[in-house]
């Protein structure tokens, strides 16, 4: 019995996805009182809070959904969880994925996150930054909507009212820690993304699909590896994508098509989500 092995390793020079880069700053073990400036702009505190003694959790306010779907429809359920800070005035930052579907529920997910609105959480009974976790439960229909050139493109509708579950985080391990630093230099968003290495650690995949072999490369007994190009943006979704060594007979196609449903945790620097560029090996195997 013949059987089809497709191996996938991220390379990153040499590191290794998953393996923990040492930070070139150790986060507070316990956060100071006077964190925040009150005069300071947004992103400028030093510390956000997770779970602890005198610590409360923001809530939620409620969300305004129009237009939900509704009739027959092709349904598309899931829940997707999300790290982000809760800033003092209740708005959020430093969104990115923890849990995912592998489906475009989570670039749904991550844009209700961000039009999310709170009463900030506490320390010690003041307005504080916080570090929380959203799983967000989602029930959707998928409709064809024609676009500008009459092309029926895919659309995801809500058929009920996301069903959001907050909780503080638990600290996590020291050179993995979302903590929000002083800086003057905000992450890019237009540019060049950065590489791992230093204070930049590594994504982490947390969603994977295996690539399908063709019927001609299967048929032909054709193997061989293939790299991805791609980058990993700040909240953790494959963007950019490309062929950095081609393998041929539709293979390289199926490993992009494969990497588009991945899901990361995205790369850190000094504790800030960040974008970066990395290279998926996708190795292709007839046994």
């Amino acid at each position: 019995m013949r059987h089809e092995s497709i191996l996938l390793a991220l390379a990153f020079v040499s590191a290794v996805l998953g393996a923990q880069q040492p930070s070139s700053q150790s986060a507070p073990a316990t956060p100071l009182p006077d964190f925040y400036p009150p005069d300071a702009a947004p992103f400028s505190y030093r510390t956000a809070f997770y779970a602890r003694s005198g610590v409360t959790a923001p809530t939620l306010l409620p969300l305004n959904v129009v237009g939900l779907a509704s009739g027959h429809c092709k349904k598309l359920d899931g829940t997707t969880e999300i790290s982000l800070i809760v800033a003092e005035d209740g708005t959020p930052a430093e969104i990115y994925l923890l849990r995912a579907t592998g489906t475009d529920l989570d670039r749904l997910a991550l844009n209700i996150a961000k039009d999310d609105r709170f009463d900030p959480g506490t320390y010690n009974g003041k307005p504080a930054p916080t570090v929380i976790s959203d799983q967000i439960a989602l029930h959707t229909c998928i409709r064809e909507t024609p676009n500008d050139q009459g092309k029926n493109i895919p659309e995801i509708i809500l058929r009920s009212t996301p069903d959001q579950k907050i909780e503080l985080r638990q600290e996590p391990a020291p050179s993995t820690m979302p903590i929000v630093d002083d800086r003057t230099e905000k992450q890019p968003t237009e540019g060049p993304p950065y590489k791992v290495g230093g204070p930049v650690s590594s994504p982490v995949v947390i969603h994977s699909v295996a690539a399908q072999f063709t019927d001609v490369a299967r048929s032909n007994k054709y193997q061989g590896v293939c790299l991805i190009s791609l980058v990993v943006d700040a909240q953790g979704l494959p963007t950019n994508m490309r062929i950095a060594r081609p393998l041929g007979m539709g293979l390289d196609q199926q490993a992009i098509e494969a990497i588009r449903h991945y899901r990361f945790t995205p790369a850190m620097k000094n504790g800030v989500p960040v974008p970066v560029q990395v290279t998926i090996e996708v190795d292709f195997r007839l046994y």
